[in-house]
């Protein structure tokens, strides 16, 4: 599980957290990603619209957009496989492929 990281690092820093996790998980692994995303609603799930903003003004911190994120996964070797809306952010799940 990768709880509320994502939002914390640059995107080349993503790639390589999730690369690295990769690289430690067997093949049909799950890992589990949960952050704030930005979809591609038009309009945002308030919580998340709320954080980027917030984040933004703070210090700097980006909310990446959901796709983005997927991009990610796949070129480091997972498959999404579904998003979980809860209440707080969303669960990206996916597979070690």
């Amino acid at each position: 599980m990768i709880n509320h990281v994502i939002h914390r690092f640059t995107a080349e820093q993503n790639r390589v957290i999730l690369a690295n996790a990769r690289a430690a998980a067997r093949a049909g692994a799950t890992l589990l990603l949960l952050d704030f995303l930005l979809d591609d609603d038009e309009r945002q799930r308030p919580i998340d619209a709320l954080h980027a903003g917030e984040y933004l003004v703070i210090d700097g911190t980006v909310v990446y957009p959901e796709s983005e994120v997927t991009a990610w996964l796949t070129a480091a070797g997972w498959r999404q496989r579904e998003v979980l809306a809860l209440p707080g952010s969303p669960v990206i799940v996916a597979e070690a492929v």
